[in-house]
């Protein structure tokens, strides 16, 4: 008989656990500080060509070359890298992209009453040591910095952009499929790191 009760107290006390397993639950959260590199990447929110002489239009004739264009800044702020793994910087450009006359160009038209037809926008620069030349950005989106760049060297520092109004490798006189109206363009800069 001390084996039955030994059986049934042993049965009773591991059916005990289980229960208690049961009804007990442990909650676990886990987290983590992830340090990279940081930097804030600023540029002005418009860029007319509607300035000087062209301030109350732009004549398709004027248009020829580079002859209407604006300059600006992308200015970078906040710089600093933290994680101890060296961060080779670059800029992503994204818009919406034309070809216009074999050149491709940002323009956001989309042939809308009111809106340019046959214009675009060419985003380029000429670099500096923290980043390389671009001729086009629309046609290559990517800004890249030479080797040995980092983002910690980016802070305070700036890049000079240009603009430039054109209907892509035809001067906009001699187009007879274009329209007058308003262009626009809309760019985003993403700043990475790699």
């Amino acid at each position: 008989m001390l084996t039955t009760l030994y059986k049934i107290t042993t049965s009773l006390i591991a059916a005990s656990l289980i229960t208690s397993a049961q009804a007990n639950q442990i909650t676990v959260n886990f987290s983590a500080t992830y340090t990279a590199a940081t930097c804030t990447i600023s540029a002005p929110a418009s860029v007319s060509f509607n300035q000087g002489t062209h301030a109350q239009g732009v004549y398709s004739s004027d248009i020829q070359g580079e002859a209407i264009q604006q300059p600006f800044t992308l200015q970078f702020s906040d710089c600093n890298n933290i994680s101890g793994v060296s961060a080779l910087p670059s800029i992503l450009v994204a818009g919406t992209v034309v070809t216009l006359n074999g050149e491709q160009l940002f323009s956001d038209n989309t042939g809308k009453s009111g809106e340019a037809i046959g214009y675009g926008v060419r985003l380029s620069t000429a670099g500096n040591s923290f980043f390389n030349t671009a001729e086009n950005l629309a046609a290559n989106n990517i800004l890249s910095a030479p080797p040995g760049t980092r983002v910690e060297n980016l802070n305070n520092q700036q890049l000079n952009m240009k603009a430039v109004l054109t209907c892509g490798q035809q001067d906009c006189a001699d187009m007879t499929d274009r329209r007058g109206g308003e262009l626009t363009a809309r760019v985003i800069f993403r700043l990475r790191y790699e």
